[in-house]
């Protein structure tokens, strides 16, 4: 306050009414605003503190004044990408100069966002799986998932399984994290993992007989799997299944199988070789032929076939024979008995057995005198008549008269018609057979 008394020669004094001197101060920044880094949609709030008389502001944005924004504070209530920006303020007053703040920024950062989602693989066993993602965000991590549980050292937007095992199927995903929340979680994808086919059961050995039907059969683990059977290392068309079915067997058909079975993954498996064995019905190629034999000789049947594992049964008069098993059946000295039917029936390890034609044994007997002729008395010009009886088979007889043979005498009974004294003589007769 000032005032002045103004004195002269002559009394009162007088004083004046107080005046004020105000001294205005020019504008003096005294806190500078910060540099600030808020995320996508979060407030952000500039402040700067000065000093001076009758002080007003205004902030700017990259060097242009910002509508409205006349206070000490700025306050961006929801920030955008846009707002990323330097920011700063001049503080003017009623004395110049007016004070200009240091330029500050604003970092933006945007909370993360997967822009590409990895995608379910399907990989063979012992390859590579690459599971990647792509995200937007700022100071990203990222951790990878198995079936929910975090997978140890998985932190980057690539997961790498260098050699999967079948314990790696199963779900994957990702958790983006960023400065800013929320994370982003990308979808759940699957890694299938295929295995290379591998025969778990082979293929067996078979025997069959001619007609039939028979099924080789393999069993494999493995993958989308095809296979291809092979005959005698040629491959069999259409043969593409698990099982091998083939009807209505042939000789032809007797050889190697194996089966090779192949998947989405290599190596294909080749099973073992499994045999085919074809066993024929038997099948008689020469019949026994009918004997005809004398009483005491040997008779001998004897019968080809073909077929396997063959075995023989012969039969007399429809009746099995002890102990006649063998292609031939030797009667070593025929009786009278011996006289029948005979066949033989000849089985294999395949039916229906072969039954022989039936033959006949016919048993010849050597001639015997059954009764002597006798002698004769007889007068002359008078009939005489010698005979005799004989068993046998295919008899024939000689006369003779005082051993010499008789012209024409070749029956049972010699018929002299008219004795003379010349045909008084001895006499006797041979039978002949077919047997000695």
């Amino acid at each position: 306050d000032y005032f002045v008394i103004v004195s002269g020669v002559c009394s009162p004094p007088d004083t004046s009414q107080i005046a004020q001197l105000t001294v205005y101060e020019p504008p003096q920044i005294t806190r500078q605003p910060d540099s600030l880094t808020v995320c996508l949609g979060e407030q952000a709030i500039f402040s700067v503190a000065a000093t001076g008389d009758s002080l007003s502001y205004q902030w700017y944005k990259n060097g242009s004044p910002i509508n409205g924004a006349t206070d000490s504070v700025l306050i961006l209530p929801a920030v955008s990408a846009s707002d990323e920006a330097s920011y700063q303020v001049i503080v003017s007053g009623v004395c110049s100069p007016p004070d200009t703040s240091v330029a500050v920024f604003l970092t933006v950062n945007e909370p993360p966002q997967i822009t590409r989602q990895p995608d379910s693989l399907t990989v063979c066993l012992g390859e590579q799986a690459i599971f990647s993602v792509a995200a937007t965000g700022d100071s990203l991590s990222y951790q990878w998932y198995k079936n929910g549980s975090p997978i140890n050292g998985a932190t980057d937007s690539v997961l790498i399984l260098p050699a999967v095992s079948a314990s790696d199927e199963a779900s994957y995903q990702v958790i983006v994290s960023g400065v800013c929340s929320p994370p982003d979680t990308s979808i759940a994808v699957f890694l299938t993992v295929n295995e290379p086919p591998q025969i778990t059961r082979q293929p067996d050995s078979l025997t069959a007989c001619i007609g039939d039907t028979v099924n080789f059969t393999v069993t494999a683990t493995g993958d989308t799997l095809s296979y291809q059977w092979y005959h005698n290392n040629a491959p069999i068309a259409g043969a593409t299944d698990s099982i091998l079915t083939i009807a209505n067997i042939t000789t032809a058909d007797a050889g190697d199988y194996f089966v090779i079975v192949s998947g989405v993954c290599s190596p294909p498996d080749t099973s073992q070789i499994a045999q085919l064995t074809v066993y024929e019905p038997p099948q008689i190629t020469r019949q026994p032929d009918s004997l005809t034999v004398c009483l005491g000789e040997q008779a001998i049947f004897s019968v080809a076939a073909t077929g396997d594992s063959l075995s023989y049964q012969w039969y007399k008069n429809g009746s099995p024979i002890n102990g006649a098993t063998d292609s031939v059946l030797v009667l070593p000295a025929v009786s009278a008995s011996d006289e029948a039917s005979y066949q033989v029936i000849v089985s294999g390890v395949c039916s229906p057995p072969d039954t022989s034609v039936a033959v006949f044994l016919t048993v010849n007997e050597p001639p015997q005198i059954t009764r002597q002729p006798d002698s004769l008395t007889v007068c002359l010009g008078e009939q005489a008549i010698f005979s005799v009886a004989a068993t046998g088979d295919s008899l024939s007889y000689q006369w003779y008269k005082n051993g010499s043979p008789i012209n024409g005498a070749t029956d049972s009974v010699l018929i002299l018609p008219a004795v003379s004294a010349s045909d008084e003589a001895s006499y006797q007769v041979i039978v002949s057979g077919v047997c000695s």
